[in-house]
Parts: C-alpha cells; structure tokens; sequence
C-alpha cells in the first residue's frame, strides 16, 4: 500500500518535473533565437537614428 502511495506522488512529480524541463529547455532556445535578430534589428534602428540625426544635422 505504501509502495502504491509513494508511485501515485512521484508520478506527477515526475511528469511535471519533465514538463518544466522541457519548456525551460524551449524558452531558452527561443530566447537565443530571439535574441539574435533583436540584435539586429536594435542594431539597424541605432544605425538609422545615427543616420536620420546626420542628416537633419546637415
């Protein structure tokens, strides 16, 4: 009966714990993949802002 018990806690214990490490493991990949186009593109802003201040500057 005990034995059945601590299966029946450590199953969904188990499972979540799986499920957390899966999305830990997406949210990070994502957030790689995020983060390098946002560079980019803070990048390409920064530069057209340098570019537009130039301009209205001259």
């Amino acid at each position: 009966m005990s034995q059945y018990f601590f299966n029946l806690w450590s199953i969904p214990y188990l499972i979540a714990f799986v499920l957390l490490f899966i999305v830990v493991s997406i949210f990070i990949a994502k957030l790689s993949n995020i983060l390098i186009p946002i560079e980019g593109v803070v990048n390409k802003l920064f530069t057209r802002k340098e570019e537009s201040k130039e301009s209205a500057t001259s």
